[in-house]
């Protein structure tokens, strides 16, 4: 029995001196009797060091309280041992952090005899932790503040994570796609070239299509990344997602411009070769026409033609006008518009059609070319009265909105598809059998340059809106509403 003894004395003190982590004996009264080398490496002291100092004198003060109770509840049987992280102080005057395990040993007679201690150094863990904490706490800053869209996705698009960036742009919040798969929100056409990306590579960039919460689709340039997630096996997708639909539009605007520029010279040139001979023959036709004695039907006709190819060599012509080069007057627009309609009315009633003035006021200035303008409204209402060929009604209302007039030429015709509305005004694009499409491209332009801007309404077999804006003149007054 004795031997039998000795052996298991023997196996607990080699595993007691061996053990990886430390421990030490503490009597009831908190004093150290035995502490392992693992132990005194945690805290910098000898054994003999320890011996006859307590526990308490190496841990930190904020523990201390906490410990007492863990203590006080092993004494009174209540619990049978307990683990928490706290902080200890080595030797050398730093901190380290352990876990720290206490049990309570008792003899035959249930009496409490000493305590036993165990310490394992986590320090290194809690940096580790402290890092990932403040990188979380970054990366939370920088996804809430983010103009950009930042995702985590399961590689069949289920959402694990969004910024809330997602409302600002799409009008979602967050919570409402956490789960659901994310490729539904995107147009069919993108998501196919993205999932097959990400088979052949980590790392993906291209732009898409996203559906906004109202129905319409906003372009982004969107990156996928795969990545693994916190457990090592399992692989996500980190998505970063830019609205590029001002860029988008700044591009557009560009090639308009571009296209524009090469239009207006080729006109500029087209026009000037046409005026001088025609210069000649108009000339020559009117000394004919002064010196004819006989019927001078056809010879008028052909003046009137004459006329009318210089009006178009005109127009062409306000293509290459510099901006600078426009005369800005003082003009009551409606007086504008109800020349226009006076000079389209016969037209507007041979085609079955009523062209109806809104106007709110006798007088609404602005600063405008008065010729230029005219050209404009004339353009617009001739495409209007052209879309409808069965007849009904042009309604042209006119009113002030703040500093800017606001003009509304709405047909009952056709309508254009939506899909060619933004198409409009470039040149040679047109929705008419025959046109050019320099007739909107010129509007464009003469609106643009009076510092205004012209929008279109439209749905098929519906009508159009044609709502034209421009800033009112900030002193003086037009001509008086006749």
């Amino acid at each position: 029995m004795r031997d039998q003894e000795s052996e298991y004395y023997s196996l607990f003190t080699n595993a007691f001196d061996y053990a990886p982590y430390g421990m030490a004996l503490v009597g009831l009264d908190g004093r150290f009797l035995k502490a392992n080398p693992s132990f005194c490496q945690i805290i910098g002291y000898t054994e003999a060091e320890l011996v006859n100092r307590t526990y308490s004198d190496f841990m930190h003060s904020d523990d201390l309280h906490k410990n007492a109770e863990y203590i006080e509840q092993l004494l009174a049987g209540e619990i049978d041992s307990y683990r928490v992280e706290k902080r200890v102080l080595h030797k050398s005057d730093y901190t380290v952090w352990v876990l720290f395990s206490g049990s309570l040993m008792v003899n035959e007679q249930k009496e409490p005899q000493f305590l036993i201690i165990q310490l394992l150094d986590i320090t290194d863990w809690k940096e580790s932790e402290k890092r990932y904490h403040s990188l979380a706490e970054r990366f939370d800053l920088v996804s809430k503040n983010s103009q950009d869209i930042i995702s985590l996705n399961n590689l069949d698009g289920s959402c694990l994570y969004i910024s809330p960036a997602i409302h600002s742009i799409l009008g979602y919040h967050p919570e409402q796609l956490i789960g659901k798969c994310i490729y539904e929100l995107w147009h069919s056409d993108d998501v196919a070239s993205f999932t097959a990306a990400l088979h052949y590579s980590d790392e993906y960039t291209s732009t898409c299509r996203v559906r906004h919460n109202n129905g319409q689709y906003v372009w982004f340039e969107t990156t996928m990344k795969i990545i693994l997630a916190e457990k090592g096996d399992t692989r996500q997708v980190l998505g970063i997602s830019r609205d590029i639909t001002d860029r988008n539009r700044t591009q557009e605007l560009l090639k308009a411009s571009e296209k524009l520029n090469i239009v207006g010279q080729l006109a500029a040139g087209i026009a000037h070769e046409i005026r001088n001979p025609l210069t000649s023959l108009k000339g020559f036709l009117q000394l004919i026409i002064s010196r004819s004695e006989g019927r001078k039907e056809h010879l008028q006709i052909m003046k009137d033609e004459i006329n009318r190819i210089e009006l178009i060599v005109t127009e062409l012509l306000v293509l290459a006008k510099p901006q600078n080069e426009i005369s800005l007057q003082k003009n009551n627009l409606l007086t504008l518009l109800q020349h226009v309609i006076t000079l389209l009315d016969t037209q507007a009633i041979m085609n079955n059609i009523q062209i109806i003035p809104h106007f709110e006021s006798n007088t609404l200035t602005i600063d405008c070319d008065d010729n230029q303008m005219k050209q404009v409204f004339i353009n617009i209402i001739k495409n209007a009265i052209e879309a409808m060929p069965e007849g009904g009604e042009i309604n042209i209302h006119a009113e002030q909105e703040k500093d800017h007039a606001i003009i509304r030429i709405i047909d009952q015709g056709c309508g254009i598809p939506e899909e060619m509305i933004s198409r409009l005004g470039e040149p040679f694009y047109t929705t008419k059998e025959g046109g050019t499409g320099l007739g909107l491209m010129i509007s464009n332009k003469i609106v643009e340059n009076h510092q205004g801007t012209i929008h279109i309404i439209s749905k098929k077999n519906e009508g159009t809106i044609f709502r034209i804006q421009l800033p009112v003149a900030e002193r003086g007054e037009g001509n008086d509403f006749p």
